[in-house]
Formats: C-alpha cells, sequence, structure tokens
C-alpha cells in the first residue's frame, strides 16, 4: 500500500533493530488465566439457553465489564507512577518466581530425588530497569509474609542510604496474595521503614487486579528459566549457589541482575511487630 501511494516506509531490518535495541519480543503468557475472564468466555450464549441460564450470564457479563475497566485502570495507574513521577520517587514492582529445585538435571533419575527449593523475589525499579533478585533456599527461610518483608525491608534501606538523606518516596506494585504482602505484617514492616529512615516520606503499595498481575517481574523471571533450561545442557544443578551464578548472568545488556543472598540471621520477625502495634487495623 505505502508502495502504491509513494509514502515511505521501513524495511524489515528497522524493525530488528529497534526490537534488539529496546529488548522487545513478543510471547504467549504462562501463567493461568483469570477466572472471571474464563467465566465470562465459558458463558456465551448459545440458542438453548433458558430464562435463568441466561440472567446468569448476564450477571456475568456485567462484571467482567466491570473487572475489564478496573484491569485498565490498574495498568494506567502503573504506568502514570512509572512516567509522571518525581525524580525522587522509586516505583517498582515484586514477585516470587516459582520455587527452583535442586538437585535438577536433563536424566529421569533426578525426577524421583528429594528436592531443596530455592526461592526468589525480584525487585524490579521500572524506572531504572534494575532488578534486584533476593534468593535463599528453604533450609534458610520459608516464602511467607516474613521473607518477603525482609528482602523489601533490605531494599528500601539499601535505597535510603545511598540517597545520603535526600527525601525519597516508594511506590510499590504486587498480586494481591493475602499471606504474602496483603496482611498487617507487611503494614508493620512499612511503619517501621518509615520511623527508622527518616529521608523516607511515604510508601504506597498498590495491588494488581486478580488474575492480571503480570508485570516486569516476570520478564526477569523468564530469562532466568531460560539460561537454567541452556545451563541444563551442561550438567546437573546440584546446589542453590549454582542458581545464583545464573541469576547474576542471565541477562546479556546492563544493568545485569542484582542478586542478594540471604540467610535464617537476616529474617527479621515483623509478625512480632504487628503484635506490638496492634490489631486496630484492616487490610
Amino acid at each position: 500500500k505505502c508502495q502504491k501511494e509513494g509514502k515511505p516506509f521501513a524495511k524489515r531490518t528497522a524493525f530488528f533493530d529497534i526490537f534488539n535495541e529496546y529488548n522487545i519480543s513478543f510471547f504467549i503468557p504462562k501463567k493461568d488465566q483469570c477466572e472471571l475472564c474464563t467465566a465470562h468466555e465459558n458463558t456465551r450464549p448459545t440458542g438453548n439457553d433458558n430464562e435463568q441460564e441466561g440472567e446468569g450470564n448476564e450477571a456475568i457479563k456485567i462484571k467482567y465489564e466491570e473487572h475489564l475497566k478496573e484491569k485498565e485502570l490498574s495498568r494506567v495507574e502503573k504506568e502514570n507512577d512509572k512516567n509522571e513521577s518525581p525524580a525522587n520517587t522509586i516505583v517498582c514492582t515484586y514477585d516470587l518466581q516459582a520455587a527452583l529445585p535442586t538437585p535438577k538435571g536433563e536424566v529421569s533419575v533426578f525426577y524421583y530425588r528429594s528436592k531443596l527449593s530455592t526461592y526468589n523475589l525480584t525487585i524490579y525499579d521500572l524506572k531504572t530497569t534494575e532488578a534486584v533478585c533476593n534468593v535463599w533456599h528453604e533450609g534458610e527461610g520459608n516464602r511467607g509474609a516474613i521473607e518477603i518483608a525482609t528482602a523489601l525491608f533490605q531494599y528500601i534501606e539499601r535505597k535510603s542510604r545511598a540517597m545520603n538523606n535526600e527525601e525519597l518516596d516508594f511506590v510499590f506494585y504486587s498480586d494481591n496474595c493475602c499471606g504474602q504482602q496483603k496482611n498487617k505484617f507487611m503494614f508493620s514492616m512499612y511503619s517501621y521503614a518509615l520511623c527508622l529512615f527518616r529521608n523516607i516520606r511515604s510508601i504506597t503499595h498498590k495491588f494488581l487486579i486478580k488474575g492480571h498481575t503480570q508485570n516486569e517481574g516476570d520478564t526477569v523471571h523468564s530469562v532466568i528459566e531460560k539460561e537454567v533450561k541452556r545451563a541444563l545442557k551442561f550438567g546437573p544443578i546440584n546446589v542453590p549457589e549454582q542458581y545464583y551464578q545464573i541469576m547474576r548472568t542471565a541477562k546479556k545488556r546492563a544493568p545485569f541482575y542484582e542478586v542478594n543472598e540471604m540467610n535464617h540471621s537476616d529474617f527479621i520477625d515483623f509478625k512480632a511487630l504487628a503484635g506490638e502495634v496492634g490489631d486496630n487495623f484492616t487490610t
């Protein structure tokens, strides 16, 4: 069409150059589909629907339309925080990667071995595109509120000290998991950080819509998983430390992934702190 109308057009190589420069790629989301979206998909009208089924389908349709609006609003909110917030506002997403088992290999015998799980909580700065992989194995801690709150607390502490008392604001985005982040233990950690680091003016936590919590941290996890598959071609992964090294070298362009190795002595009992704060609030 451009040739017929005599308009300029880009060659195929231009698209390759842009995709390589900005590290863009197409992929099929691997996460489970949203329950409400699937329910709406399964309630498309057929010619045999009775009146009661029709009313039920209409109710699902109304919920679905509201759900789509909320999903779009949450995405717009995240983009606004990323692009329009002041320079001294740190905007991050964080997400827990699927457990990484050891030993792990391509030989079937590894499938039947007892596994030690390694956990990775990725914190991704939307403005600088820097990612911090907070890692530990299940011998050091679980993957609950205490471990996640501690990883975030260490991140806040490092950023606060790096700014040399310059005022800071934080905005965090995550999924809606109550056991890990939507709870009073996380609130207690934020309160403690605000009291301890005087240059932090505010900490805001925003939750993505259930079923649509895909974020930039998922891209980090995808890159790590690809590097794990490549590493397995050269031999099995026997200890968690091998995962840590894979994460450090997974990204081929700067900024590279920072790996923060954690152990049981690092974890802070924010559940005890929450008990001292009291129960006069809800999440």
